[in-house]
């Protein structure tokens, strides 16, 4: 777990994929770099928990969403 949160301390953004986020540990990682300062986006069919708390939230199905969003990169 000390290599997770490493990475976690150096991460500038943090995409939440198709998840309820209610799964811990994992539901309090994106928390933890949005208090370090990073960003937030939340891909998923639905709002969770986590979405007041997000810079984007992209809603749709995953496998759709994230190819729209592979090609703005």
């Amino acid at each position: 777990m000390a290599k997770v949160y490493s990475e976690l301390e150096q991460a500038d953004v943090c995409m939440i994929i198709g998840t309820s986020v209610f799964v811990q540990p994992a539901a309090s990682f994106p928390l933890v770099v949005k208090q370090l300062g990073g960003q937030l986006v939340e891909v998923n069919v639905e709002r969770t928990p986590l979405t007041p708390a997000v810079d984007v939230h992209l809603s749709g199905m995953a496998g759709v969403m994230l190819p729209e969003v592979d090609s703005l990169l």
